[in-house]
């Protein structure tokens, strides 16, 4: 593992790279032929494949703070203890200021060297990469994935670190770093929407097992967890002999330990494990470090942009998840039926990268609809219909309008998601006509001009062609004034702090990017399903069907 360390590029590494080369270089000649994979090679996926397989251990570990009972105290019903998971290196490097320590170990080291070193080298160093690469500092480390990837408010940075003798010089850039920025965006569409007034005792945790009788969490012993689950990690990184293996043991481990805790300790998201969860994110933040390295694809810059597909290969061949997830290091393995493998890749639809792996691997392949799991329940999993258990997952509740405050009801409800429904209306109505009157400008600036030449008369007409379009979505479907005159409102701004407000309370503790964008999603759903019910049931009501509750589900399915 010491080899790890220095970067370096010794015969032994340049062995793997021929093997591996050897393996798939027949799948890269098939794959390139893909409009999708246009100018991806085999230089390029060497290239930048132990980086990927590196960043993913970051995501596996950004929410390591979860196994710790500080997490659950926090969070318990009634506790004012502050939440300080991405701070935990730190505490675990014996650092813990008198005001957070509980337990006399509380200032006592527990991470082992060789994992400190994993956790706190720079990954350029780690890698033998530059420290600037495609425009990313690679300078950070992966303990800024731990302790940066909400911000930097509680940060425990000490100068009396073991490893550092300086305070953090990415205080006060790190959250612009890409790396960190797609982690928190991949991090956000995993979150739950359980209500505050779910959250549970610290006396009693329970894992909530979607059908099945809960299991109760042993509180007390995540600690100790979380100290051996350091020891077993540290132990494999010593005799690990390149990136891939550290990558494996890192998931074979976490398998063990994460699955023992919570990622949400609030009910109803409390189906979601920390193990669940860092799958989750570690399977779109791979996704999206493919795209962005591998196909020169730019990151999503929040949740809105983050866009899907399921892989359907009806093949079970362990082979396949290998050259995906591995070899390629581009999409990792969602679930596996009786007779198919389902990965997550981003929104594409390309026949011919499909034609590549029917060619590559001898099976058929397909993808699902765009941001959608259903296909994954299409099988059957230990020859049961997965259908029936999809039907029923889709109606589990999360939360009622009663959990979210006194007087609350599912009328009131609607009708607020009707308003903000309308507010979002009204904002692009508001754009039209702020359009309509450049527009209007526009031509009385042509028609009083002193030249009437063909150029001009042809711009002109074009712009009046537009001007009727523009005029016409204004004035389709329900008027302006209609919308201030129920609200009342003078115009949109007016409504914004309504808007606000109510998400923060429907979707707390997660607390929305903007009014605006917020309110353009849930219009874009009414534009989709035509029902503020249905809306309501999906934003509010019922679990929604996010990666993190599909891998949880499938875990849960596959033991009983």
């Amino acid at each position: 593992m010491g080899k790890l360390y220095s970067g370096i590029k010794s015969a032994e590494k340049e062995r793997r790279l021929q093997r591996i080369k050897g393996n798939i270089i027949q799948f890269m000649n098939l794959l390139t032929k893909s409009a999708d994979y246009k100018g991806v090679n085999l230089n390029k996926v060497e290239k930048y494949r132990d980086l990927i397989l590196f960043l993913e251990i970051g995501a596996y570990l950004h929410d390591i703070g979860k196994l710790s009972s500080y997490f659950v105290i926090s969070k318990a019903k009634g506790s004012k203890a502050k939440d300080f998971h991405g701070q935990i290196l730190f505490v675990d490097l014996g650092l813990a200021p008198a005001s957070l320590s509980t337990e006399k170990e509380d200032n006592t080291r527990i991470i082992p060297e060789s994992l400190e070193k994993l956790l706190f080298t720079p990954i350029n160093e780690l890698l033998g990469m530059p420290p600037l690469v495609e425009s990313i500092d690679l300078s950070i480390s992966l303990s800024h994935l731990v302790c940066a990837h909400h911000n930097c408010s509680r940060c425990l940075y000490l100068h009396n670190n073991s490893f550092h003798n300086l305070p953090c010089r990415f205080k006060d850039k790190i959250q612009k770093n890409p790396l960190l920025s797609l982690l928190r965006t991949v991090d956000h569409i995993d979150a739950s929407n359980a209500s505050d007034n779910n959250k549970q005792g610290f006396s009693k945790i329970e894992r909530d097992n979607f059908f099945y009788p809960p299991t109760k969490i042993s509180v007390e012993h995540l600690n100790s967890l979380r100290k051996q689950f350091y020891g077993d990690l540290n132990e494999a990184i010593k005799i690990a002999g390149n990136m891939l293996q550290v990558n494996k043991e890192v998931k074979k481990i976490t398998n063990k330990y994460f699955v023992q805790c919570l990622s949400e300790t609030r009910k109803y998201g409390n189906d979601i494990t920390l193990l669940d969860h860092s799958k989750s994110v570690a399977a779109f933040y791979k996704m999206f470090l493919f795209d962005f390295f591998i196909r020169g694809r730019a990151f999503p810059k929040s949740f809105f942009d983050v866009h899907f597909r399921i892989l359907e290969i009806a093949s079970t061949e362990k082979r396949i998840e290998t050259y995906f997830s591995e070899v390629l290091a581009m999409s990792n393995l969602v679930a596996r039926s009786d007779n198919s493998s389902y990965f997550i890749v981003p929104n594409m639809r390309s026949k011919k990268f499909l034609t590549a792996i029917s060619e590559n691997f001898n099976t058929s392949a397909a993808y699902g609809p765009l941001d959608d799991f259903s296909v994954l329940f299409n099988e059957t999993l230990n020859r049961e219909e997965l259908t029936k258990f999809f039907l029923r997952l889709k109606i589990l509740h999360i939360k009622n309008p009663e959990d979210i405050k006194a007087d609350y009801n599912k009328e009131k409800a609607i009708q607020d998601i009707k308003k903000t429904v309308f507010f979002a209306i009204l904002r692009r109505k508001e754009a039209l006509a702020r359009k309509l009157k450049s527009l209007d400008r526009h031509l009385s600036n042509l028609e009083n001009g002193n030249t009437h030449d063909k150029k001009n008369i042809a711009n002109f007409i074009v712009k009046k062609h537009e001007m009727e379009i523009t005029r016409a979505r204004l004035e389709k479907g329900v008027s302006m004034e209609s919308i201030k005159n129920l609200y009342g409102w003078e115009s949109s701004r007016d409504g914004e702090k309504d808007i606000y407000d109510f998400f923060s309370l429907i979707l707390s503790p997660i607390r929305p990017p903007s009014p605006n964008k917020m309110s353009d999603f849930m219009l874009k759903q009414y534009l989709k399903h035509h029902s503020f019910k249905r809306i309501y049931e999906e934003m509010i009501e019922y679990r929604p069907l996010i990666l993190g509750r599909i891998y949880a589900f499938f875990r849960t399915i596959k033991r009983r």
